[in-house]
């Protein structure tokens, strides 16, 4: 009688049986988790604010490549670095227009990390389809 050979299962089939992922991109979805969690923490550290910023330095700062960011970005959330940034960067200017009425646009463009006053207007128009002047008009209509 032949003696049962015990299965060897590797690590990654146990910790993912059951699913229909492969061991490779469930190691992926991992990764993309975890730098996920580290752009959360530098978004709430204001990191973005850095005019000076770049996908090299965001990657340095969180603890991984390069290159495992940018396909992040590419991949996971389906836009460029620098496109995300932007919007982020726009978002936070609607906030502060809204909450400090009194404070000049370019002093808000550079609290954002948009230094230059026309590019600031630029890009403000292209995400909100209104300049920073025209959206905080808008506001205070709104509060009145």
């Amino acid at each position: 009688m032949r003696a049962k050979r015990k299965k060897t299962v590797c690590f990654f089939s146990r910790l993912f049986a059951g699913t229909a992922l492969t061991p490779a991109r469930k190691t992926l979805q991992i990764a993309d988790a975890h730098t996920e969690i580290c752009l959360e923490k530098w978004v709430g550290e204001r990191k973005y604010t850095n005019p000076d910023s770049t996908l090299e330095d965001v990657a340095e700062d969180i603890g991984i490549s390069s290159l495992q960011l940018a396909y992040y970005f590419r991949i996971v959330i389906g836009q460029s670095f620098q496109t995300w940034r932007k919007k982020l960067r726009i978002r936070d200017a609607q906030v502060l227009i809204a909450q400090n009425p009194e404070k000049s646009i370019a002093s808000i463009g550079y609290s954002v990390g948009i230094t230059d006053k026309s590019n600031f207007r630029r890009q403000f128009l292209e995400e909100t389809g209104m300049t920073p002047i025209e959206y905080r008009k808008e506001i205070m209509g709104i509060r009145k």
